[in-house]
C-alpha cells in the first residue's frame, strides 16, 4: 500500500472514531493497528536513510556553523524582517543641485541575537533595602503630603470639595469654546532639494546684497552669485 493511501485511511478511521462516540469496533481496531504499524515502518525507513531532518539536526545547523549543513537557517532577529525597501522609503536627503534621494538605511545593531542582561540596562541597587534614611527635605515633603491628605479628608466630610467641583464644571460649561481654524490659503513649505552648504551659500549671498544696499555700495551682480545651480 502506498504511503499516501495509508494516511488517507487513517484519517477516515479517526473521523469514524469521533462519530462513534470515541470508540472502535473490533474490525476497525484491527485495521487501525495494521495501518499504524505500516506508517511507523515507513517513518523508520525514512529516518534510517536520512530522508528527514530531525530536531537535533536543526539545532546543530543553528548553533554549530563549522559543520556543513543543507538546512538554511538565519541566526539573528526573531520575526519578520521589517526594513523597508528603496521604493517604500519616505525619508529623503538633499544630495545637492536641487535634488533629493532616499536616505541611507540604518546599520544593523551589533548585539543582534545576543541576550542583554538587565544589569547592563537597569540601575542595580547598591545598598540593602530600607537602609536609606530620609533626608531633612524628604521628611519635610512627607509631612506636607500627610497634612494635605488630612485636609482633603476634612473637606470631603464637610462637602467643600463637592461645591468646588460643581463650580468648576459650571464655569467650564459656560465658558466659550474657541478653536483656531486653519487658513485655506495655507500651503506647506516644499523641499528645495538644496543641501545644507548650498543653502548657506544662498543665505550669505543675500546678506551681502542687503548689507551693500544699506551702505549704498554698487558692485557687479557676479559678486552676489552663490555659485549654486539647479540640476535639470
Amino acid at each position: 500500500m502506498r504511503p499516501p493511501e495509508v494516511l488517507k485511511q487513517l484519517k477516515q478511521l479517526r473521523e469514524e472514531y469521533r462519530r462513534q462516540s470515541f470508540s472502535y469496533t473490533k474490525e476497525q481496531k484491527a485495521e487501525y493497528d495494521r495501518l499504524i504499524k505500516l506508517r511507523r515502518e515507513r517513518v523508520k525507513f525514512m529516518q534510517d536513510n536520512g530522508m528527514v531532518h530531525q530536531f537535533l539536526t536543526i539545532c546543530e545547523a543553528i548553533y554549530d556553523r563549522d559543520q556543513p549543513s543543507d538546512v538554511e537557517l538565519k541566526v539573528g532577529k526573531i520575526g519578520k524582517e521589517r526594513k523597508k525597501t528603496a521604493p517604500e522609503k519616505r525619508r529623503t536627503k538633499a544630495i545637492g543641485g536641487g535634488k533629493t534621494a532616499p536616505a541611507k538605511s540604518y546599520k544593523p545593531r551589533k548585539d543582534i541575537g545576543k541576550q542583554r542582561p538587565a544589569s547592563t540596562r537597569v540601575q542595580q541597587p547598591q545598598k540593602e533595602r530600607g537602609s536609606a534614611a530620609l533626608s531633612p527635605k524628604e521628611a519635610q515633603r512627607k509631612a506636607y503630603l500627610e497634612r494635605k491628605k488630612r485636609s482633603a479628608a476634612k473637606d470631603e466630610a464637610s462637602g467643600k470639595d463637592k461645591k468646588i467641583d460643581l463650580q468648576k464644571s459650571a464655569t467650564k460649561l459656560l465658558s466659550k469654546k474657541t478653536t483656531k481654524a486653519v487658513s485655506p490659503k495655507y500651503k506647506p513649505t516644499k523641499a528645495t532639494g538644496y543641501s545644507r552648504p548650498e543653502r548657506q551659500k544662498i543665505i550669505r549671498a543675500g546678506e551681502r546684497l542687503v548689507r551693500d544696499i544699506a551702505k549704498k555700495k554698487e558692485k557687479p551682480a557676479a559678486h552676489y552669485d552663490p555659485g549654486v545651480r539647479r540640476n535639470k
